[in-house]
């Protein structure tokens, strides 16, 4: 009989079935303390997840646990479960959120409803996190304190924008292959950091592609035999240092050697500066003074300044007399960051009478002639006014093409 009794037992009161329902869960619950208000998401997930893990419900969310055939003998103690979650989850939803999920029975499709809705990438939201994560300073408050308030930032933006995986095989050196699992950026020096870089958790060593860092590090290389060089393709430097070891060149950022005293020969920009900046002819004859040729010295401002016969630019007085009368015109770009729509440039436009701005982006300069036109156009259809006069720098892109 007892044995009977046992077996018989409800599987949503029997501690070693996966339908089973503690004692403390009962439908007034909450998932958690917040309720999800659509701007929360990041953190009201975070919370839910861990009071259903604590629960051992987490497999119904997840999908693991399936709805069983309504004829099934697991179909009674699977909707008693099914039926506690929903109520969990709609007790932690705000009102209007609430009203939007009312209609499903299922605690999976109610989860993923909300998870679609609200774990969409948020672009603005995700500008907003990196902007206050750089501007963010300790001031007044606790290292924990500070530390705590970017940990929490961070995590969001790790969960609005996560790093991207990829599973496809990548070719070894040694013929073999292996999976990456992440993509990212990784820095070898203060002014080197490579792109979508590949995380591969089997390789036991880090290996870097010749033509990604010559690209990433905007670098020569010179290789020799034993070592290898990196060097800035401007100012041809030397940025990076690669010694051979078991095969392989290892990469080495180069040290900078702190100088504790400079003895620093008379130089003749020292010596012109002394003697009341003369013409470079009397300096040569100087014996402690350090010249080459003065023609290859730098052009020296106090002279300019001091010593040009030509009087200052007087203010002028060519002024409109009308609105669009006289406008003025500039491009400027291109700047290295484009903009969401792709432009690089930027047309202004200066009214000279009302002192009146017109900005107008511009994916490259080409577009200026069109621009301009349709200025002229909306200042005629607008104001009952034409364009008499546009002053620009002379620029060949203002020309408007016939």
């Amino acid at each position: 009989m007892a044995k009977d009794a046992e077996t018989s037992k409800p599987k949503h009161l029997d501690p070693t079935s996966e339908y089973y329902l503690s004692s403390q869960a009962n439908s007034g619950n909450s998932l958690t303390k917040d309720t999800l208000k659509g701007d929360n998401y990041v953190a009201w997930e975070q919370s839910a997840i861990l009071t259903l893990k604590s629960h051992n419900e987490l497999a119904f969310i997840d999908g693991r646990i399936t709805k069983p055939d309504p004829k099934s003998e697991d179909f009674f103690a699977w909707d008693i479960v099914n039926s506690t979650l929903c109520s969990w989850i709609c007790n932690s939803l705000d009102p209007p959120i609430r009203a939007t999920v009312s209609r499903l029975n299922e605690a999976r499709l109610i989860w993923n409803s909300l998870k679609t809705r609200y774990s969409i990438p948020n672009r603005p939201r995700i500008y907003k996190l990196w902007s206050d994560a750089s501007m963010t300073t300790q001031g007044g408050a606790s290292v924990m304190t500070y530390y705590m308030k970017l940990l929490g930032m961070w995590d969001e933006l790790l969960t609005l924008s996560p790093l991207e995986s990829c599973g496809c095989p990548k070719g070894l050196p040694d013929g073999l292959q292996t999976n990456a699992i992440k993509i990212g950026s990784v820095s070898l020096a203060d002014d080197i950091t490579l792109r979508h870089v590949l995380y591969v958790p089997n390789l036991a060593v880090n290996l870097i592609y010749v033509s990604c860092l010559a690209t990433d590090a905007n670098c020569f290389m010179a290789f020799s035999y034993d070592i290898c060089v990196l060097q800035d393709r401007t100012s041809k430097s030397p940025i990076g240092l690669g010694k051979m070891h078991r095969g392989v060149f290892v990469f080495q950022p180069l040290s900078t050697a702190t100088v504790a005293a400079v003895s620093e020969s008379e130089s003749y920009e020292l010596w012109h500066r002394r003697m009341g900046h003369p013409f470079s002819q009397p300096l040569i004859h100087l014996p402690t003074v350090s010249v080459v040729s003065p023609s290859l010295k730098t052009i020296c401002d106090v002279c300019c300044r001091a010593k040009h016969t030509r009087t200052v630019f007087p203010d002028s007085t060519n002024r409109a007399m009308d609105i669009f009368g006289l406008i003025h015109c500039d491009i400027w770009g291109p700047y290295r960051v484009t903009t969401i729509s792709g432009a690089k440039y930027f047309l202004t436009i200066v009214d000279d009478y009302s002192r009146a701005v017109w900005v107008h982006l511009m994916h490259d300069k080409g577009q200026t002639g069109t621009l301009l036109r349709n200025f002229c156009n909306m200042v005629h259809t607008q104001f009952g006014k034409l364009v008499k006069i546009i002053r620009s720098d002379n620029g060949m892109n203002l020309i408007p093409s016939p």
